[in-house]
């Protein structure tokens, strides 16, 4: 099954080269006539440079290793905009094809073709700014020392080859500097394909608010050593909830694992056999904003949630927003629940951002 997979990955990977390559070559002929063999040789190297670094990573935390990945995966965000450029241009081949068949639009290709560069270009810049977005909540029958406390909510960081050490360096020290009470992290720490696996989570850790640091896994922990992740998590001194609650201070911590409740029956029966204190306001971790009515039904007050990116780039953020119904990003209600979902701090694959912004959320109950 998995090498079944793993063919249509490649054979779809390696169709959308075709597609980019054949785009630009229609786009720039002059240019492709002349260097025509080293444009082939390019792509061809290109389109199987990102299979081949996401392998290498796994076995190789060496800095050639992360260049590679680095550079193979931004290769993969361009080749993205350029597979859009090439359905845009066939488009207009079309229209303009009716319209007046005489009629040169090679100029619009080009036009296209620089858009792209551009729109790449910020993306990868815009990936790297992380911002602080700050939101207010209140919440019913929240304790009077909850009110006017400040927390962090973290997700999405994707620790490996291109956000390792440094990274974990910048969002501890912006953490500290907005000193919160307690720290929630929503999963995909680690984005899986490996790299140093203590080093980055130790830096992130630094930081020890006054009411805990609490995770929950997200869906990229389920991706190689496992075992290893939580193992250094918990080294790290934070606290993974699974499948369970705490109380601080008279509020219900509730986090529950990606894999056993990602489906729906697995998840109710798995907050069903949580005992919460119906007294206190339940705050719920949760990786992925999926199966809201559950939590809303089990009475919980706030969800938090990450996983979406958004979609990450424009026009991903249309199909994403359908996807999650409209809760893929923002503080939003379902019946009586809260939903904020995050953008994240990381990237999954290119590491680009066009539309979206890589966030640390400060939240201040009210």
């Amino acid at each position: 099954m998995m090498v079944l997979i793993f063919s249509i990955v490649i054979l779809l990977f390696a169709t959308i080269n075709l597609i980019a390559y054949k785009t630009f070559v229609t786009i720039f002929p002059v240019f492709a006539s002349k260097h025509l063999f080293l444009i082939r040789i390019i792509f061809l190297v290109l389109m199987l440079s990102f299979i081949l670094a996401s392998f290498m990573a796994r076995y190789d935390d060496s800095f050639f290793a992360k260049i590679f990945y680095t550079i193979s995966a931004s290769w993969f965000g361009f080749l993205s905009y350029l597979f859009l450029v090439a359905v845009l241009y066939s488009i207009i081949l079309i229209v303009f094809h009716f319209i007046s068949p005489n009629f040169s639009v090679l100029w619009i290709g080009k036009i296209l073709f620089c858009l792209l560069i551009i729109l790449g270009v910020y993306g990868l810049y815009n990936a790297q700014k992380i911002i602080i977005t700050k939101v207010n909540i209140s919440i019913p029958n929240l304790p009077e020392s909850w009110k006017g406390r400040k927390a962090v909510f973290i997700s999405d960081i994707h620790f490996g080859p291109i956000y390792s050490a440094g990274t974990a360096r910048e969002i501890s020290k912006k953490i500290e500097e907005l000193n919160p009470d307690i720290v929630f992290n929503g999963g995909d720490t680690y984005d899986g394909v490996g790299g140093d696996v203590f080093t980055p989570i130790k830096l992130l850790a630094d930081f020890k608010p006054y009411l805990g640091h609490y995770f929950v896994t997200g869906n990229h922990e389920e991706y190689g050593n496992k075992a290893g992740y939580l193992d250094a998590i918990k080294k790290a001194g934070i606290k993974i909830l699974n499948n369970e609650a705490v109380v601080v201070e008279g509020v219900n911590i509730v986090g529950v694992d990606f894999t056993t409740t990602s489906k729906k029956e697995d998840f109710k029966n798995i907050l069903d056999g949580i005992s919460l204190d119906s007294k206190n306001p339940s705050i719920l971790l949760k990786h992925v904003p999926f199966d809201l009515g559950v939590a809303s039904d089990k009475g919980i007050d706030l969800q938090l949630s990450g996983h979406t990116h958004r979609g990450q780039a424009f026009p991903l953020s249309f199909i994403s927003n359908f996807v999650y119904k409209g809760y893929d990003y923002g503080l939003k209600t379902f019946n009586s629940m809260q939903v904020l979902v995050t953008d994240g701090v990381g990237t999954w694959g290119p590491p680009m951002r066009v539309g979206t912004h890589s966030e640390i959320v400060l939240i201040t109950f009210e």
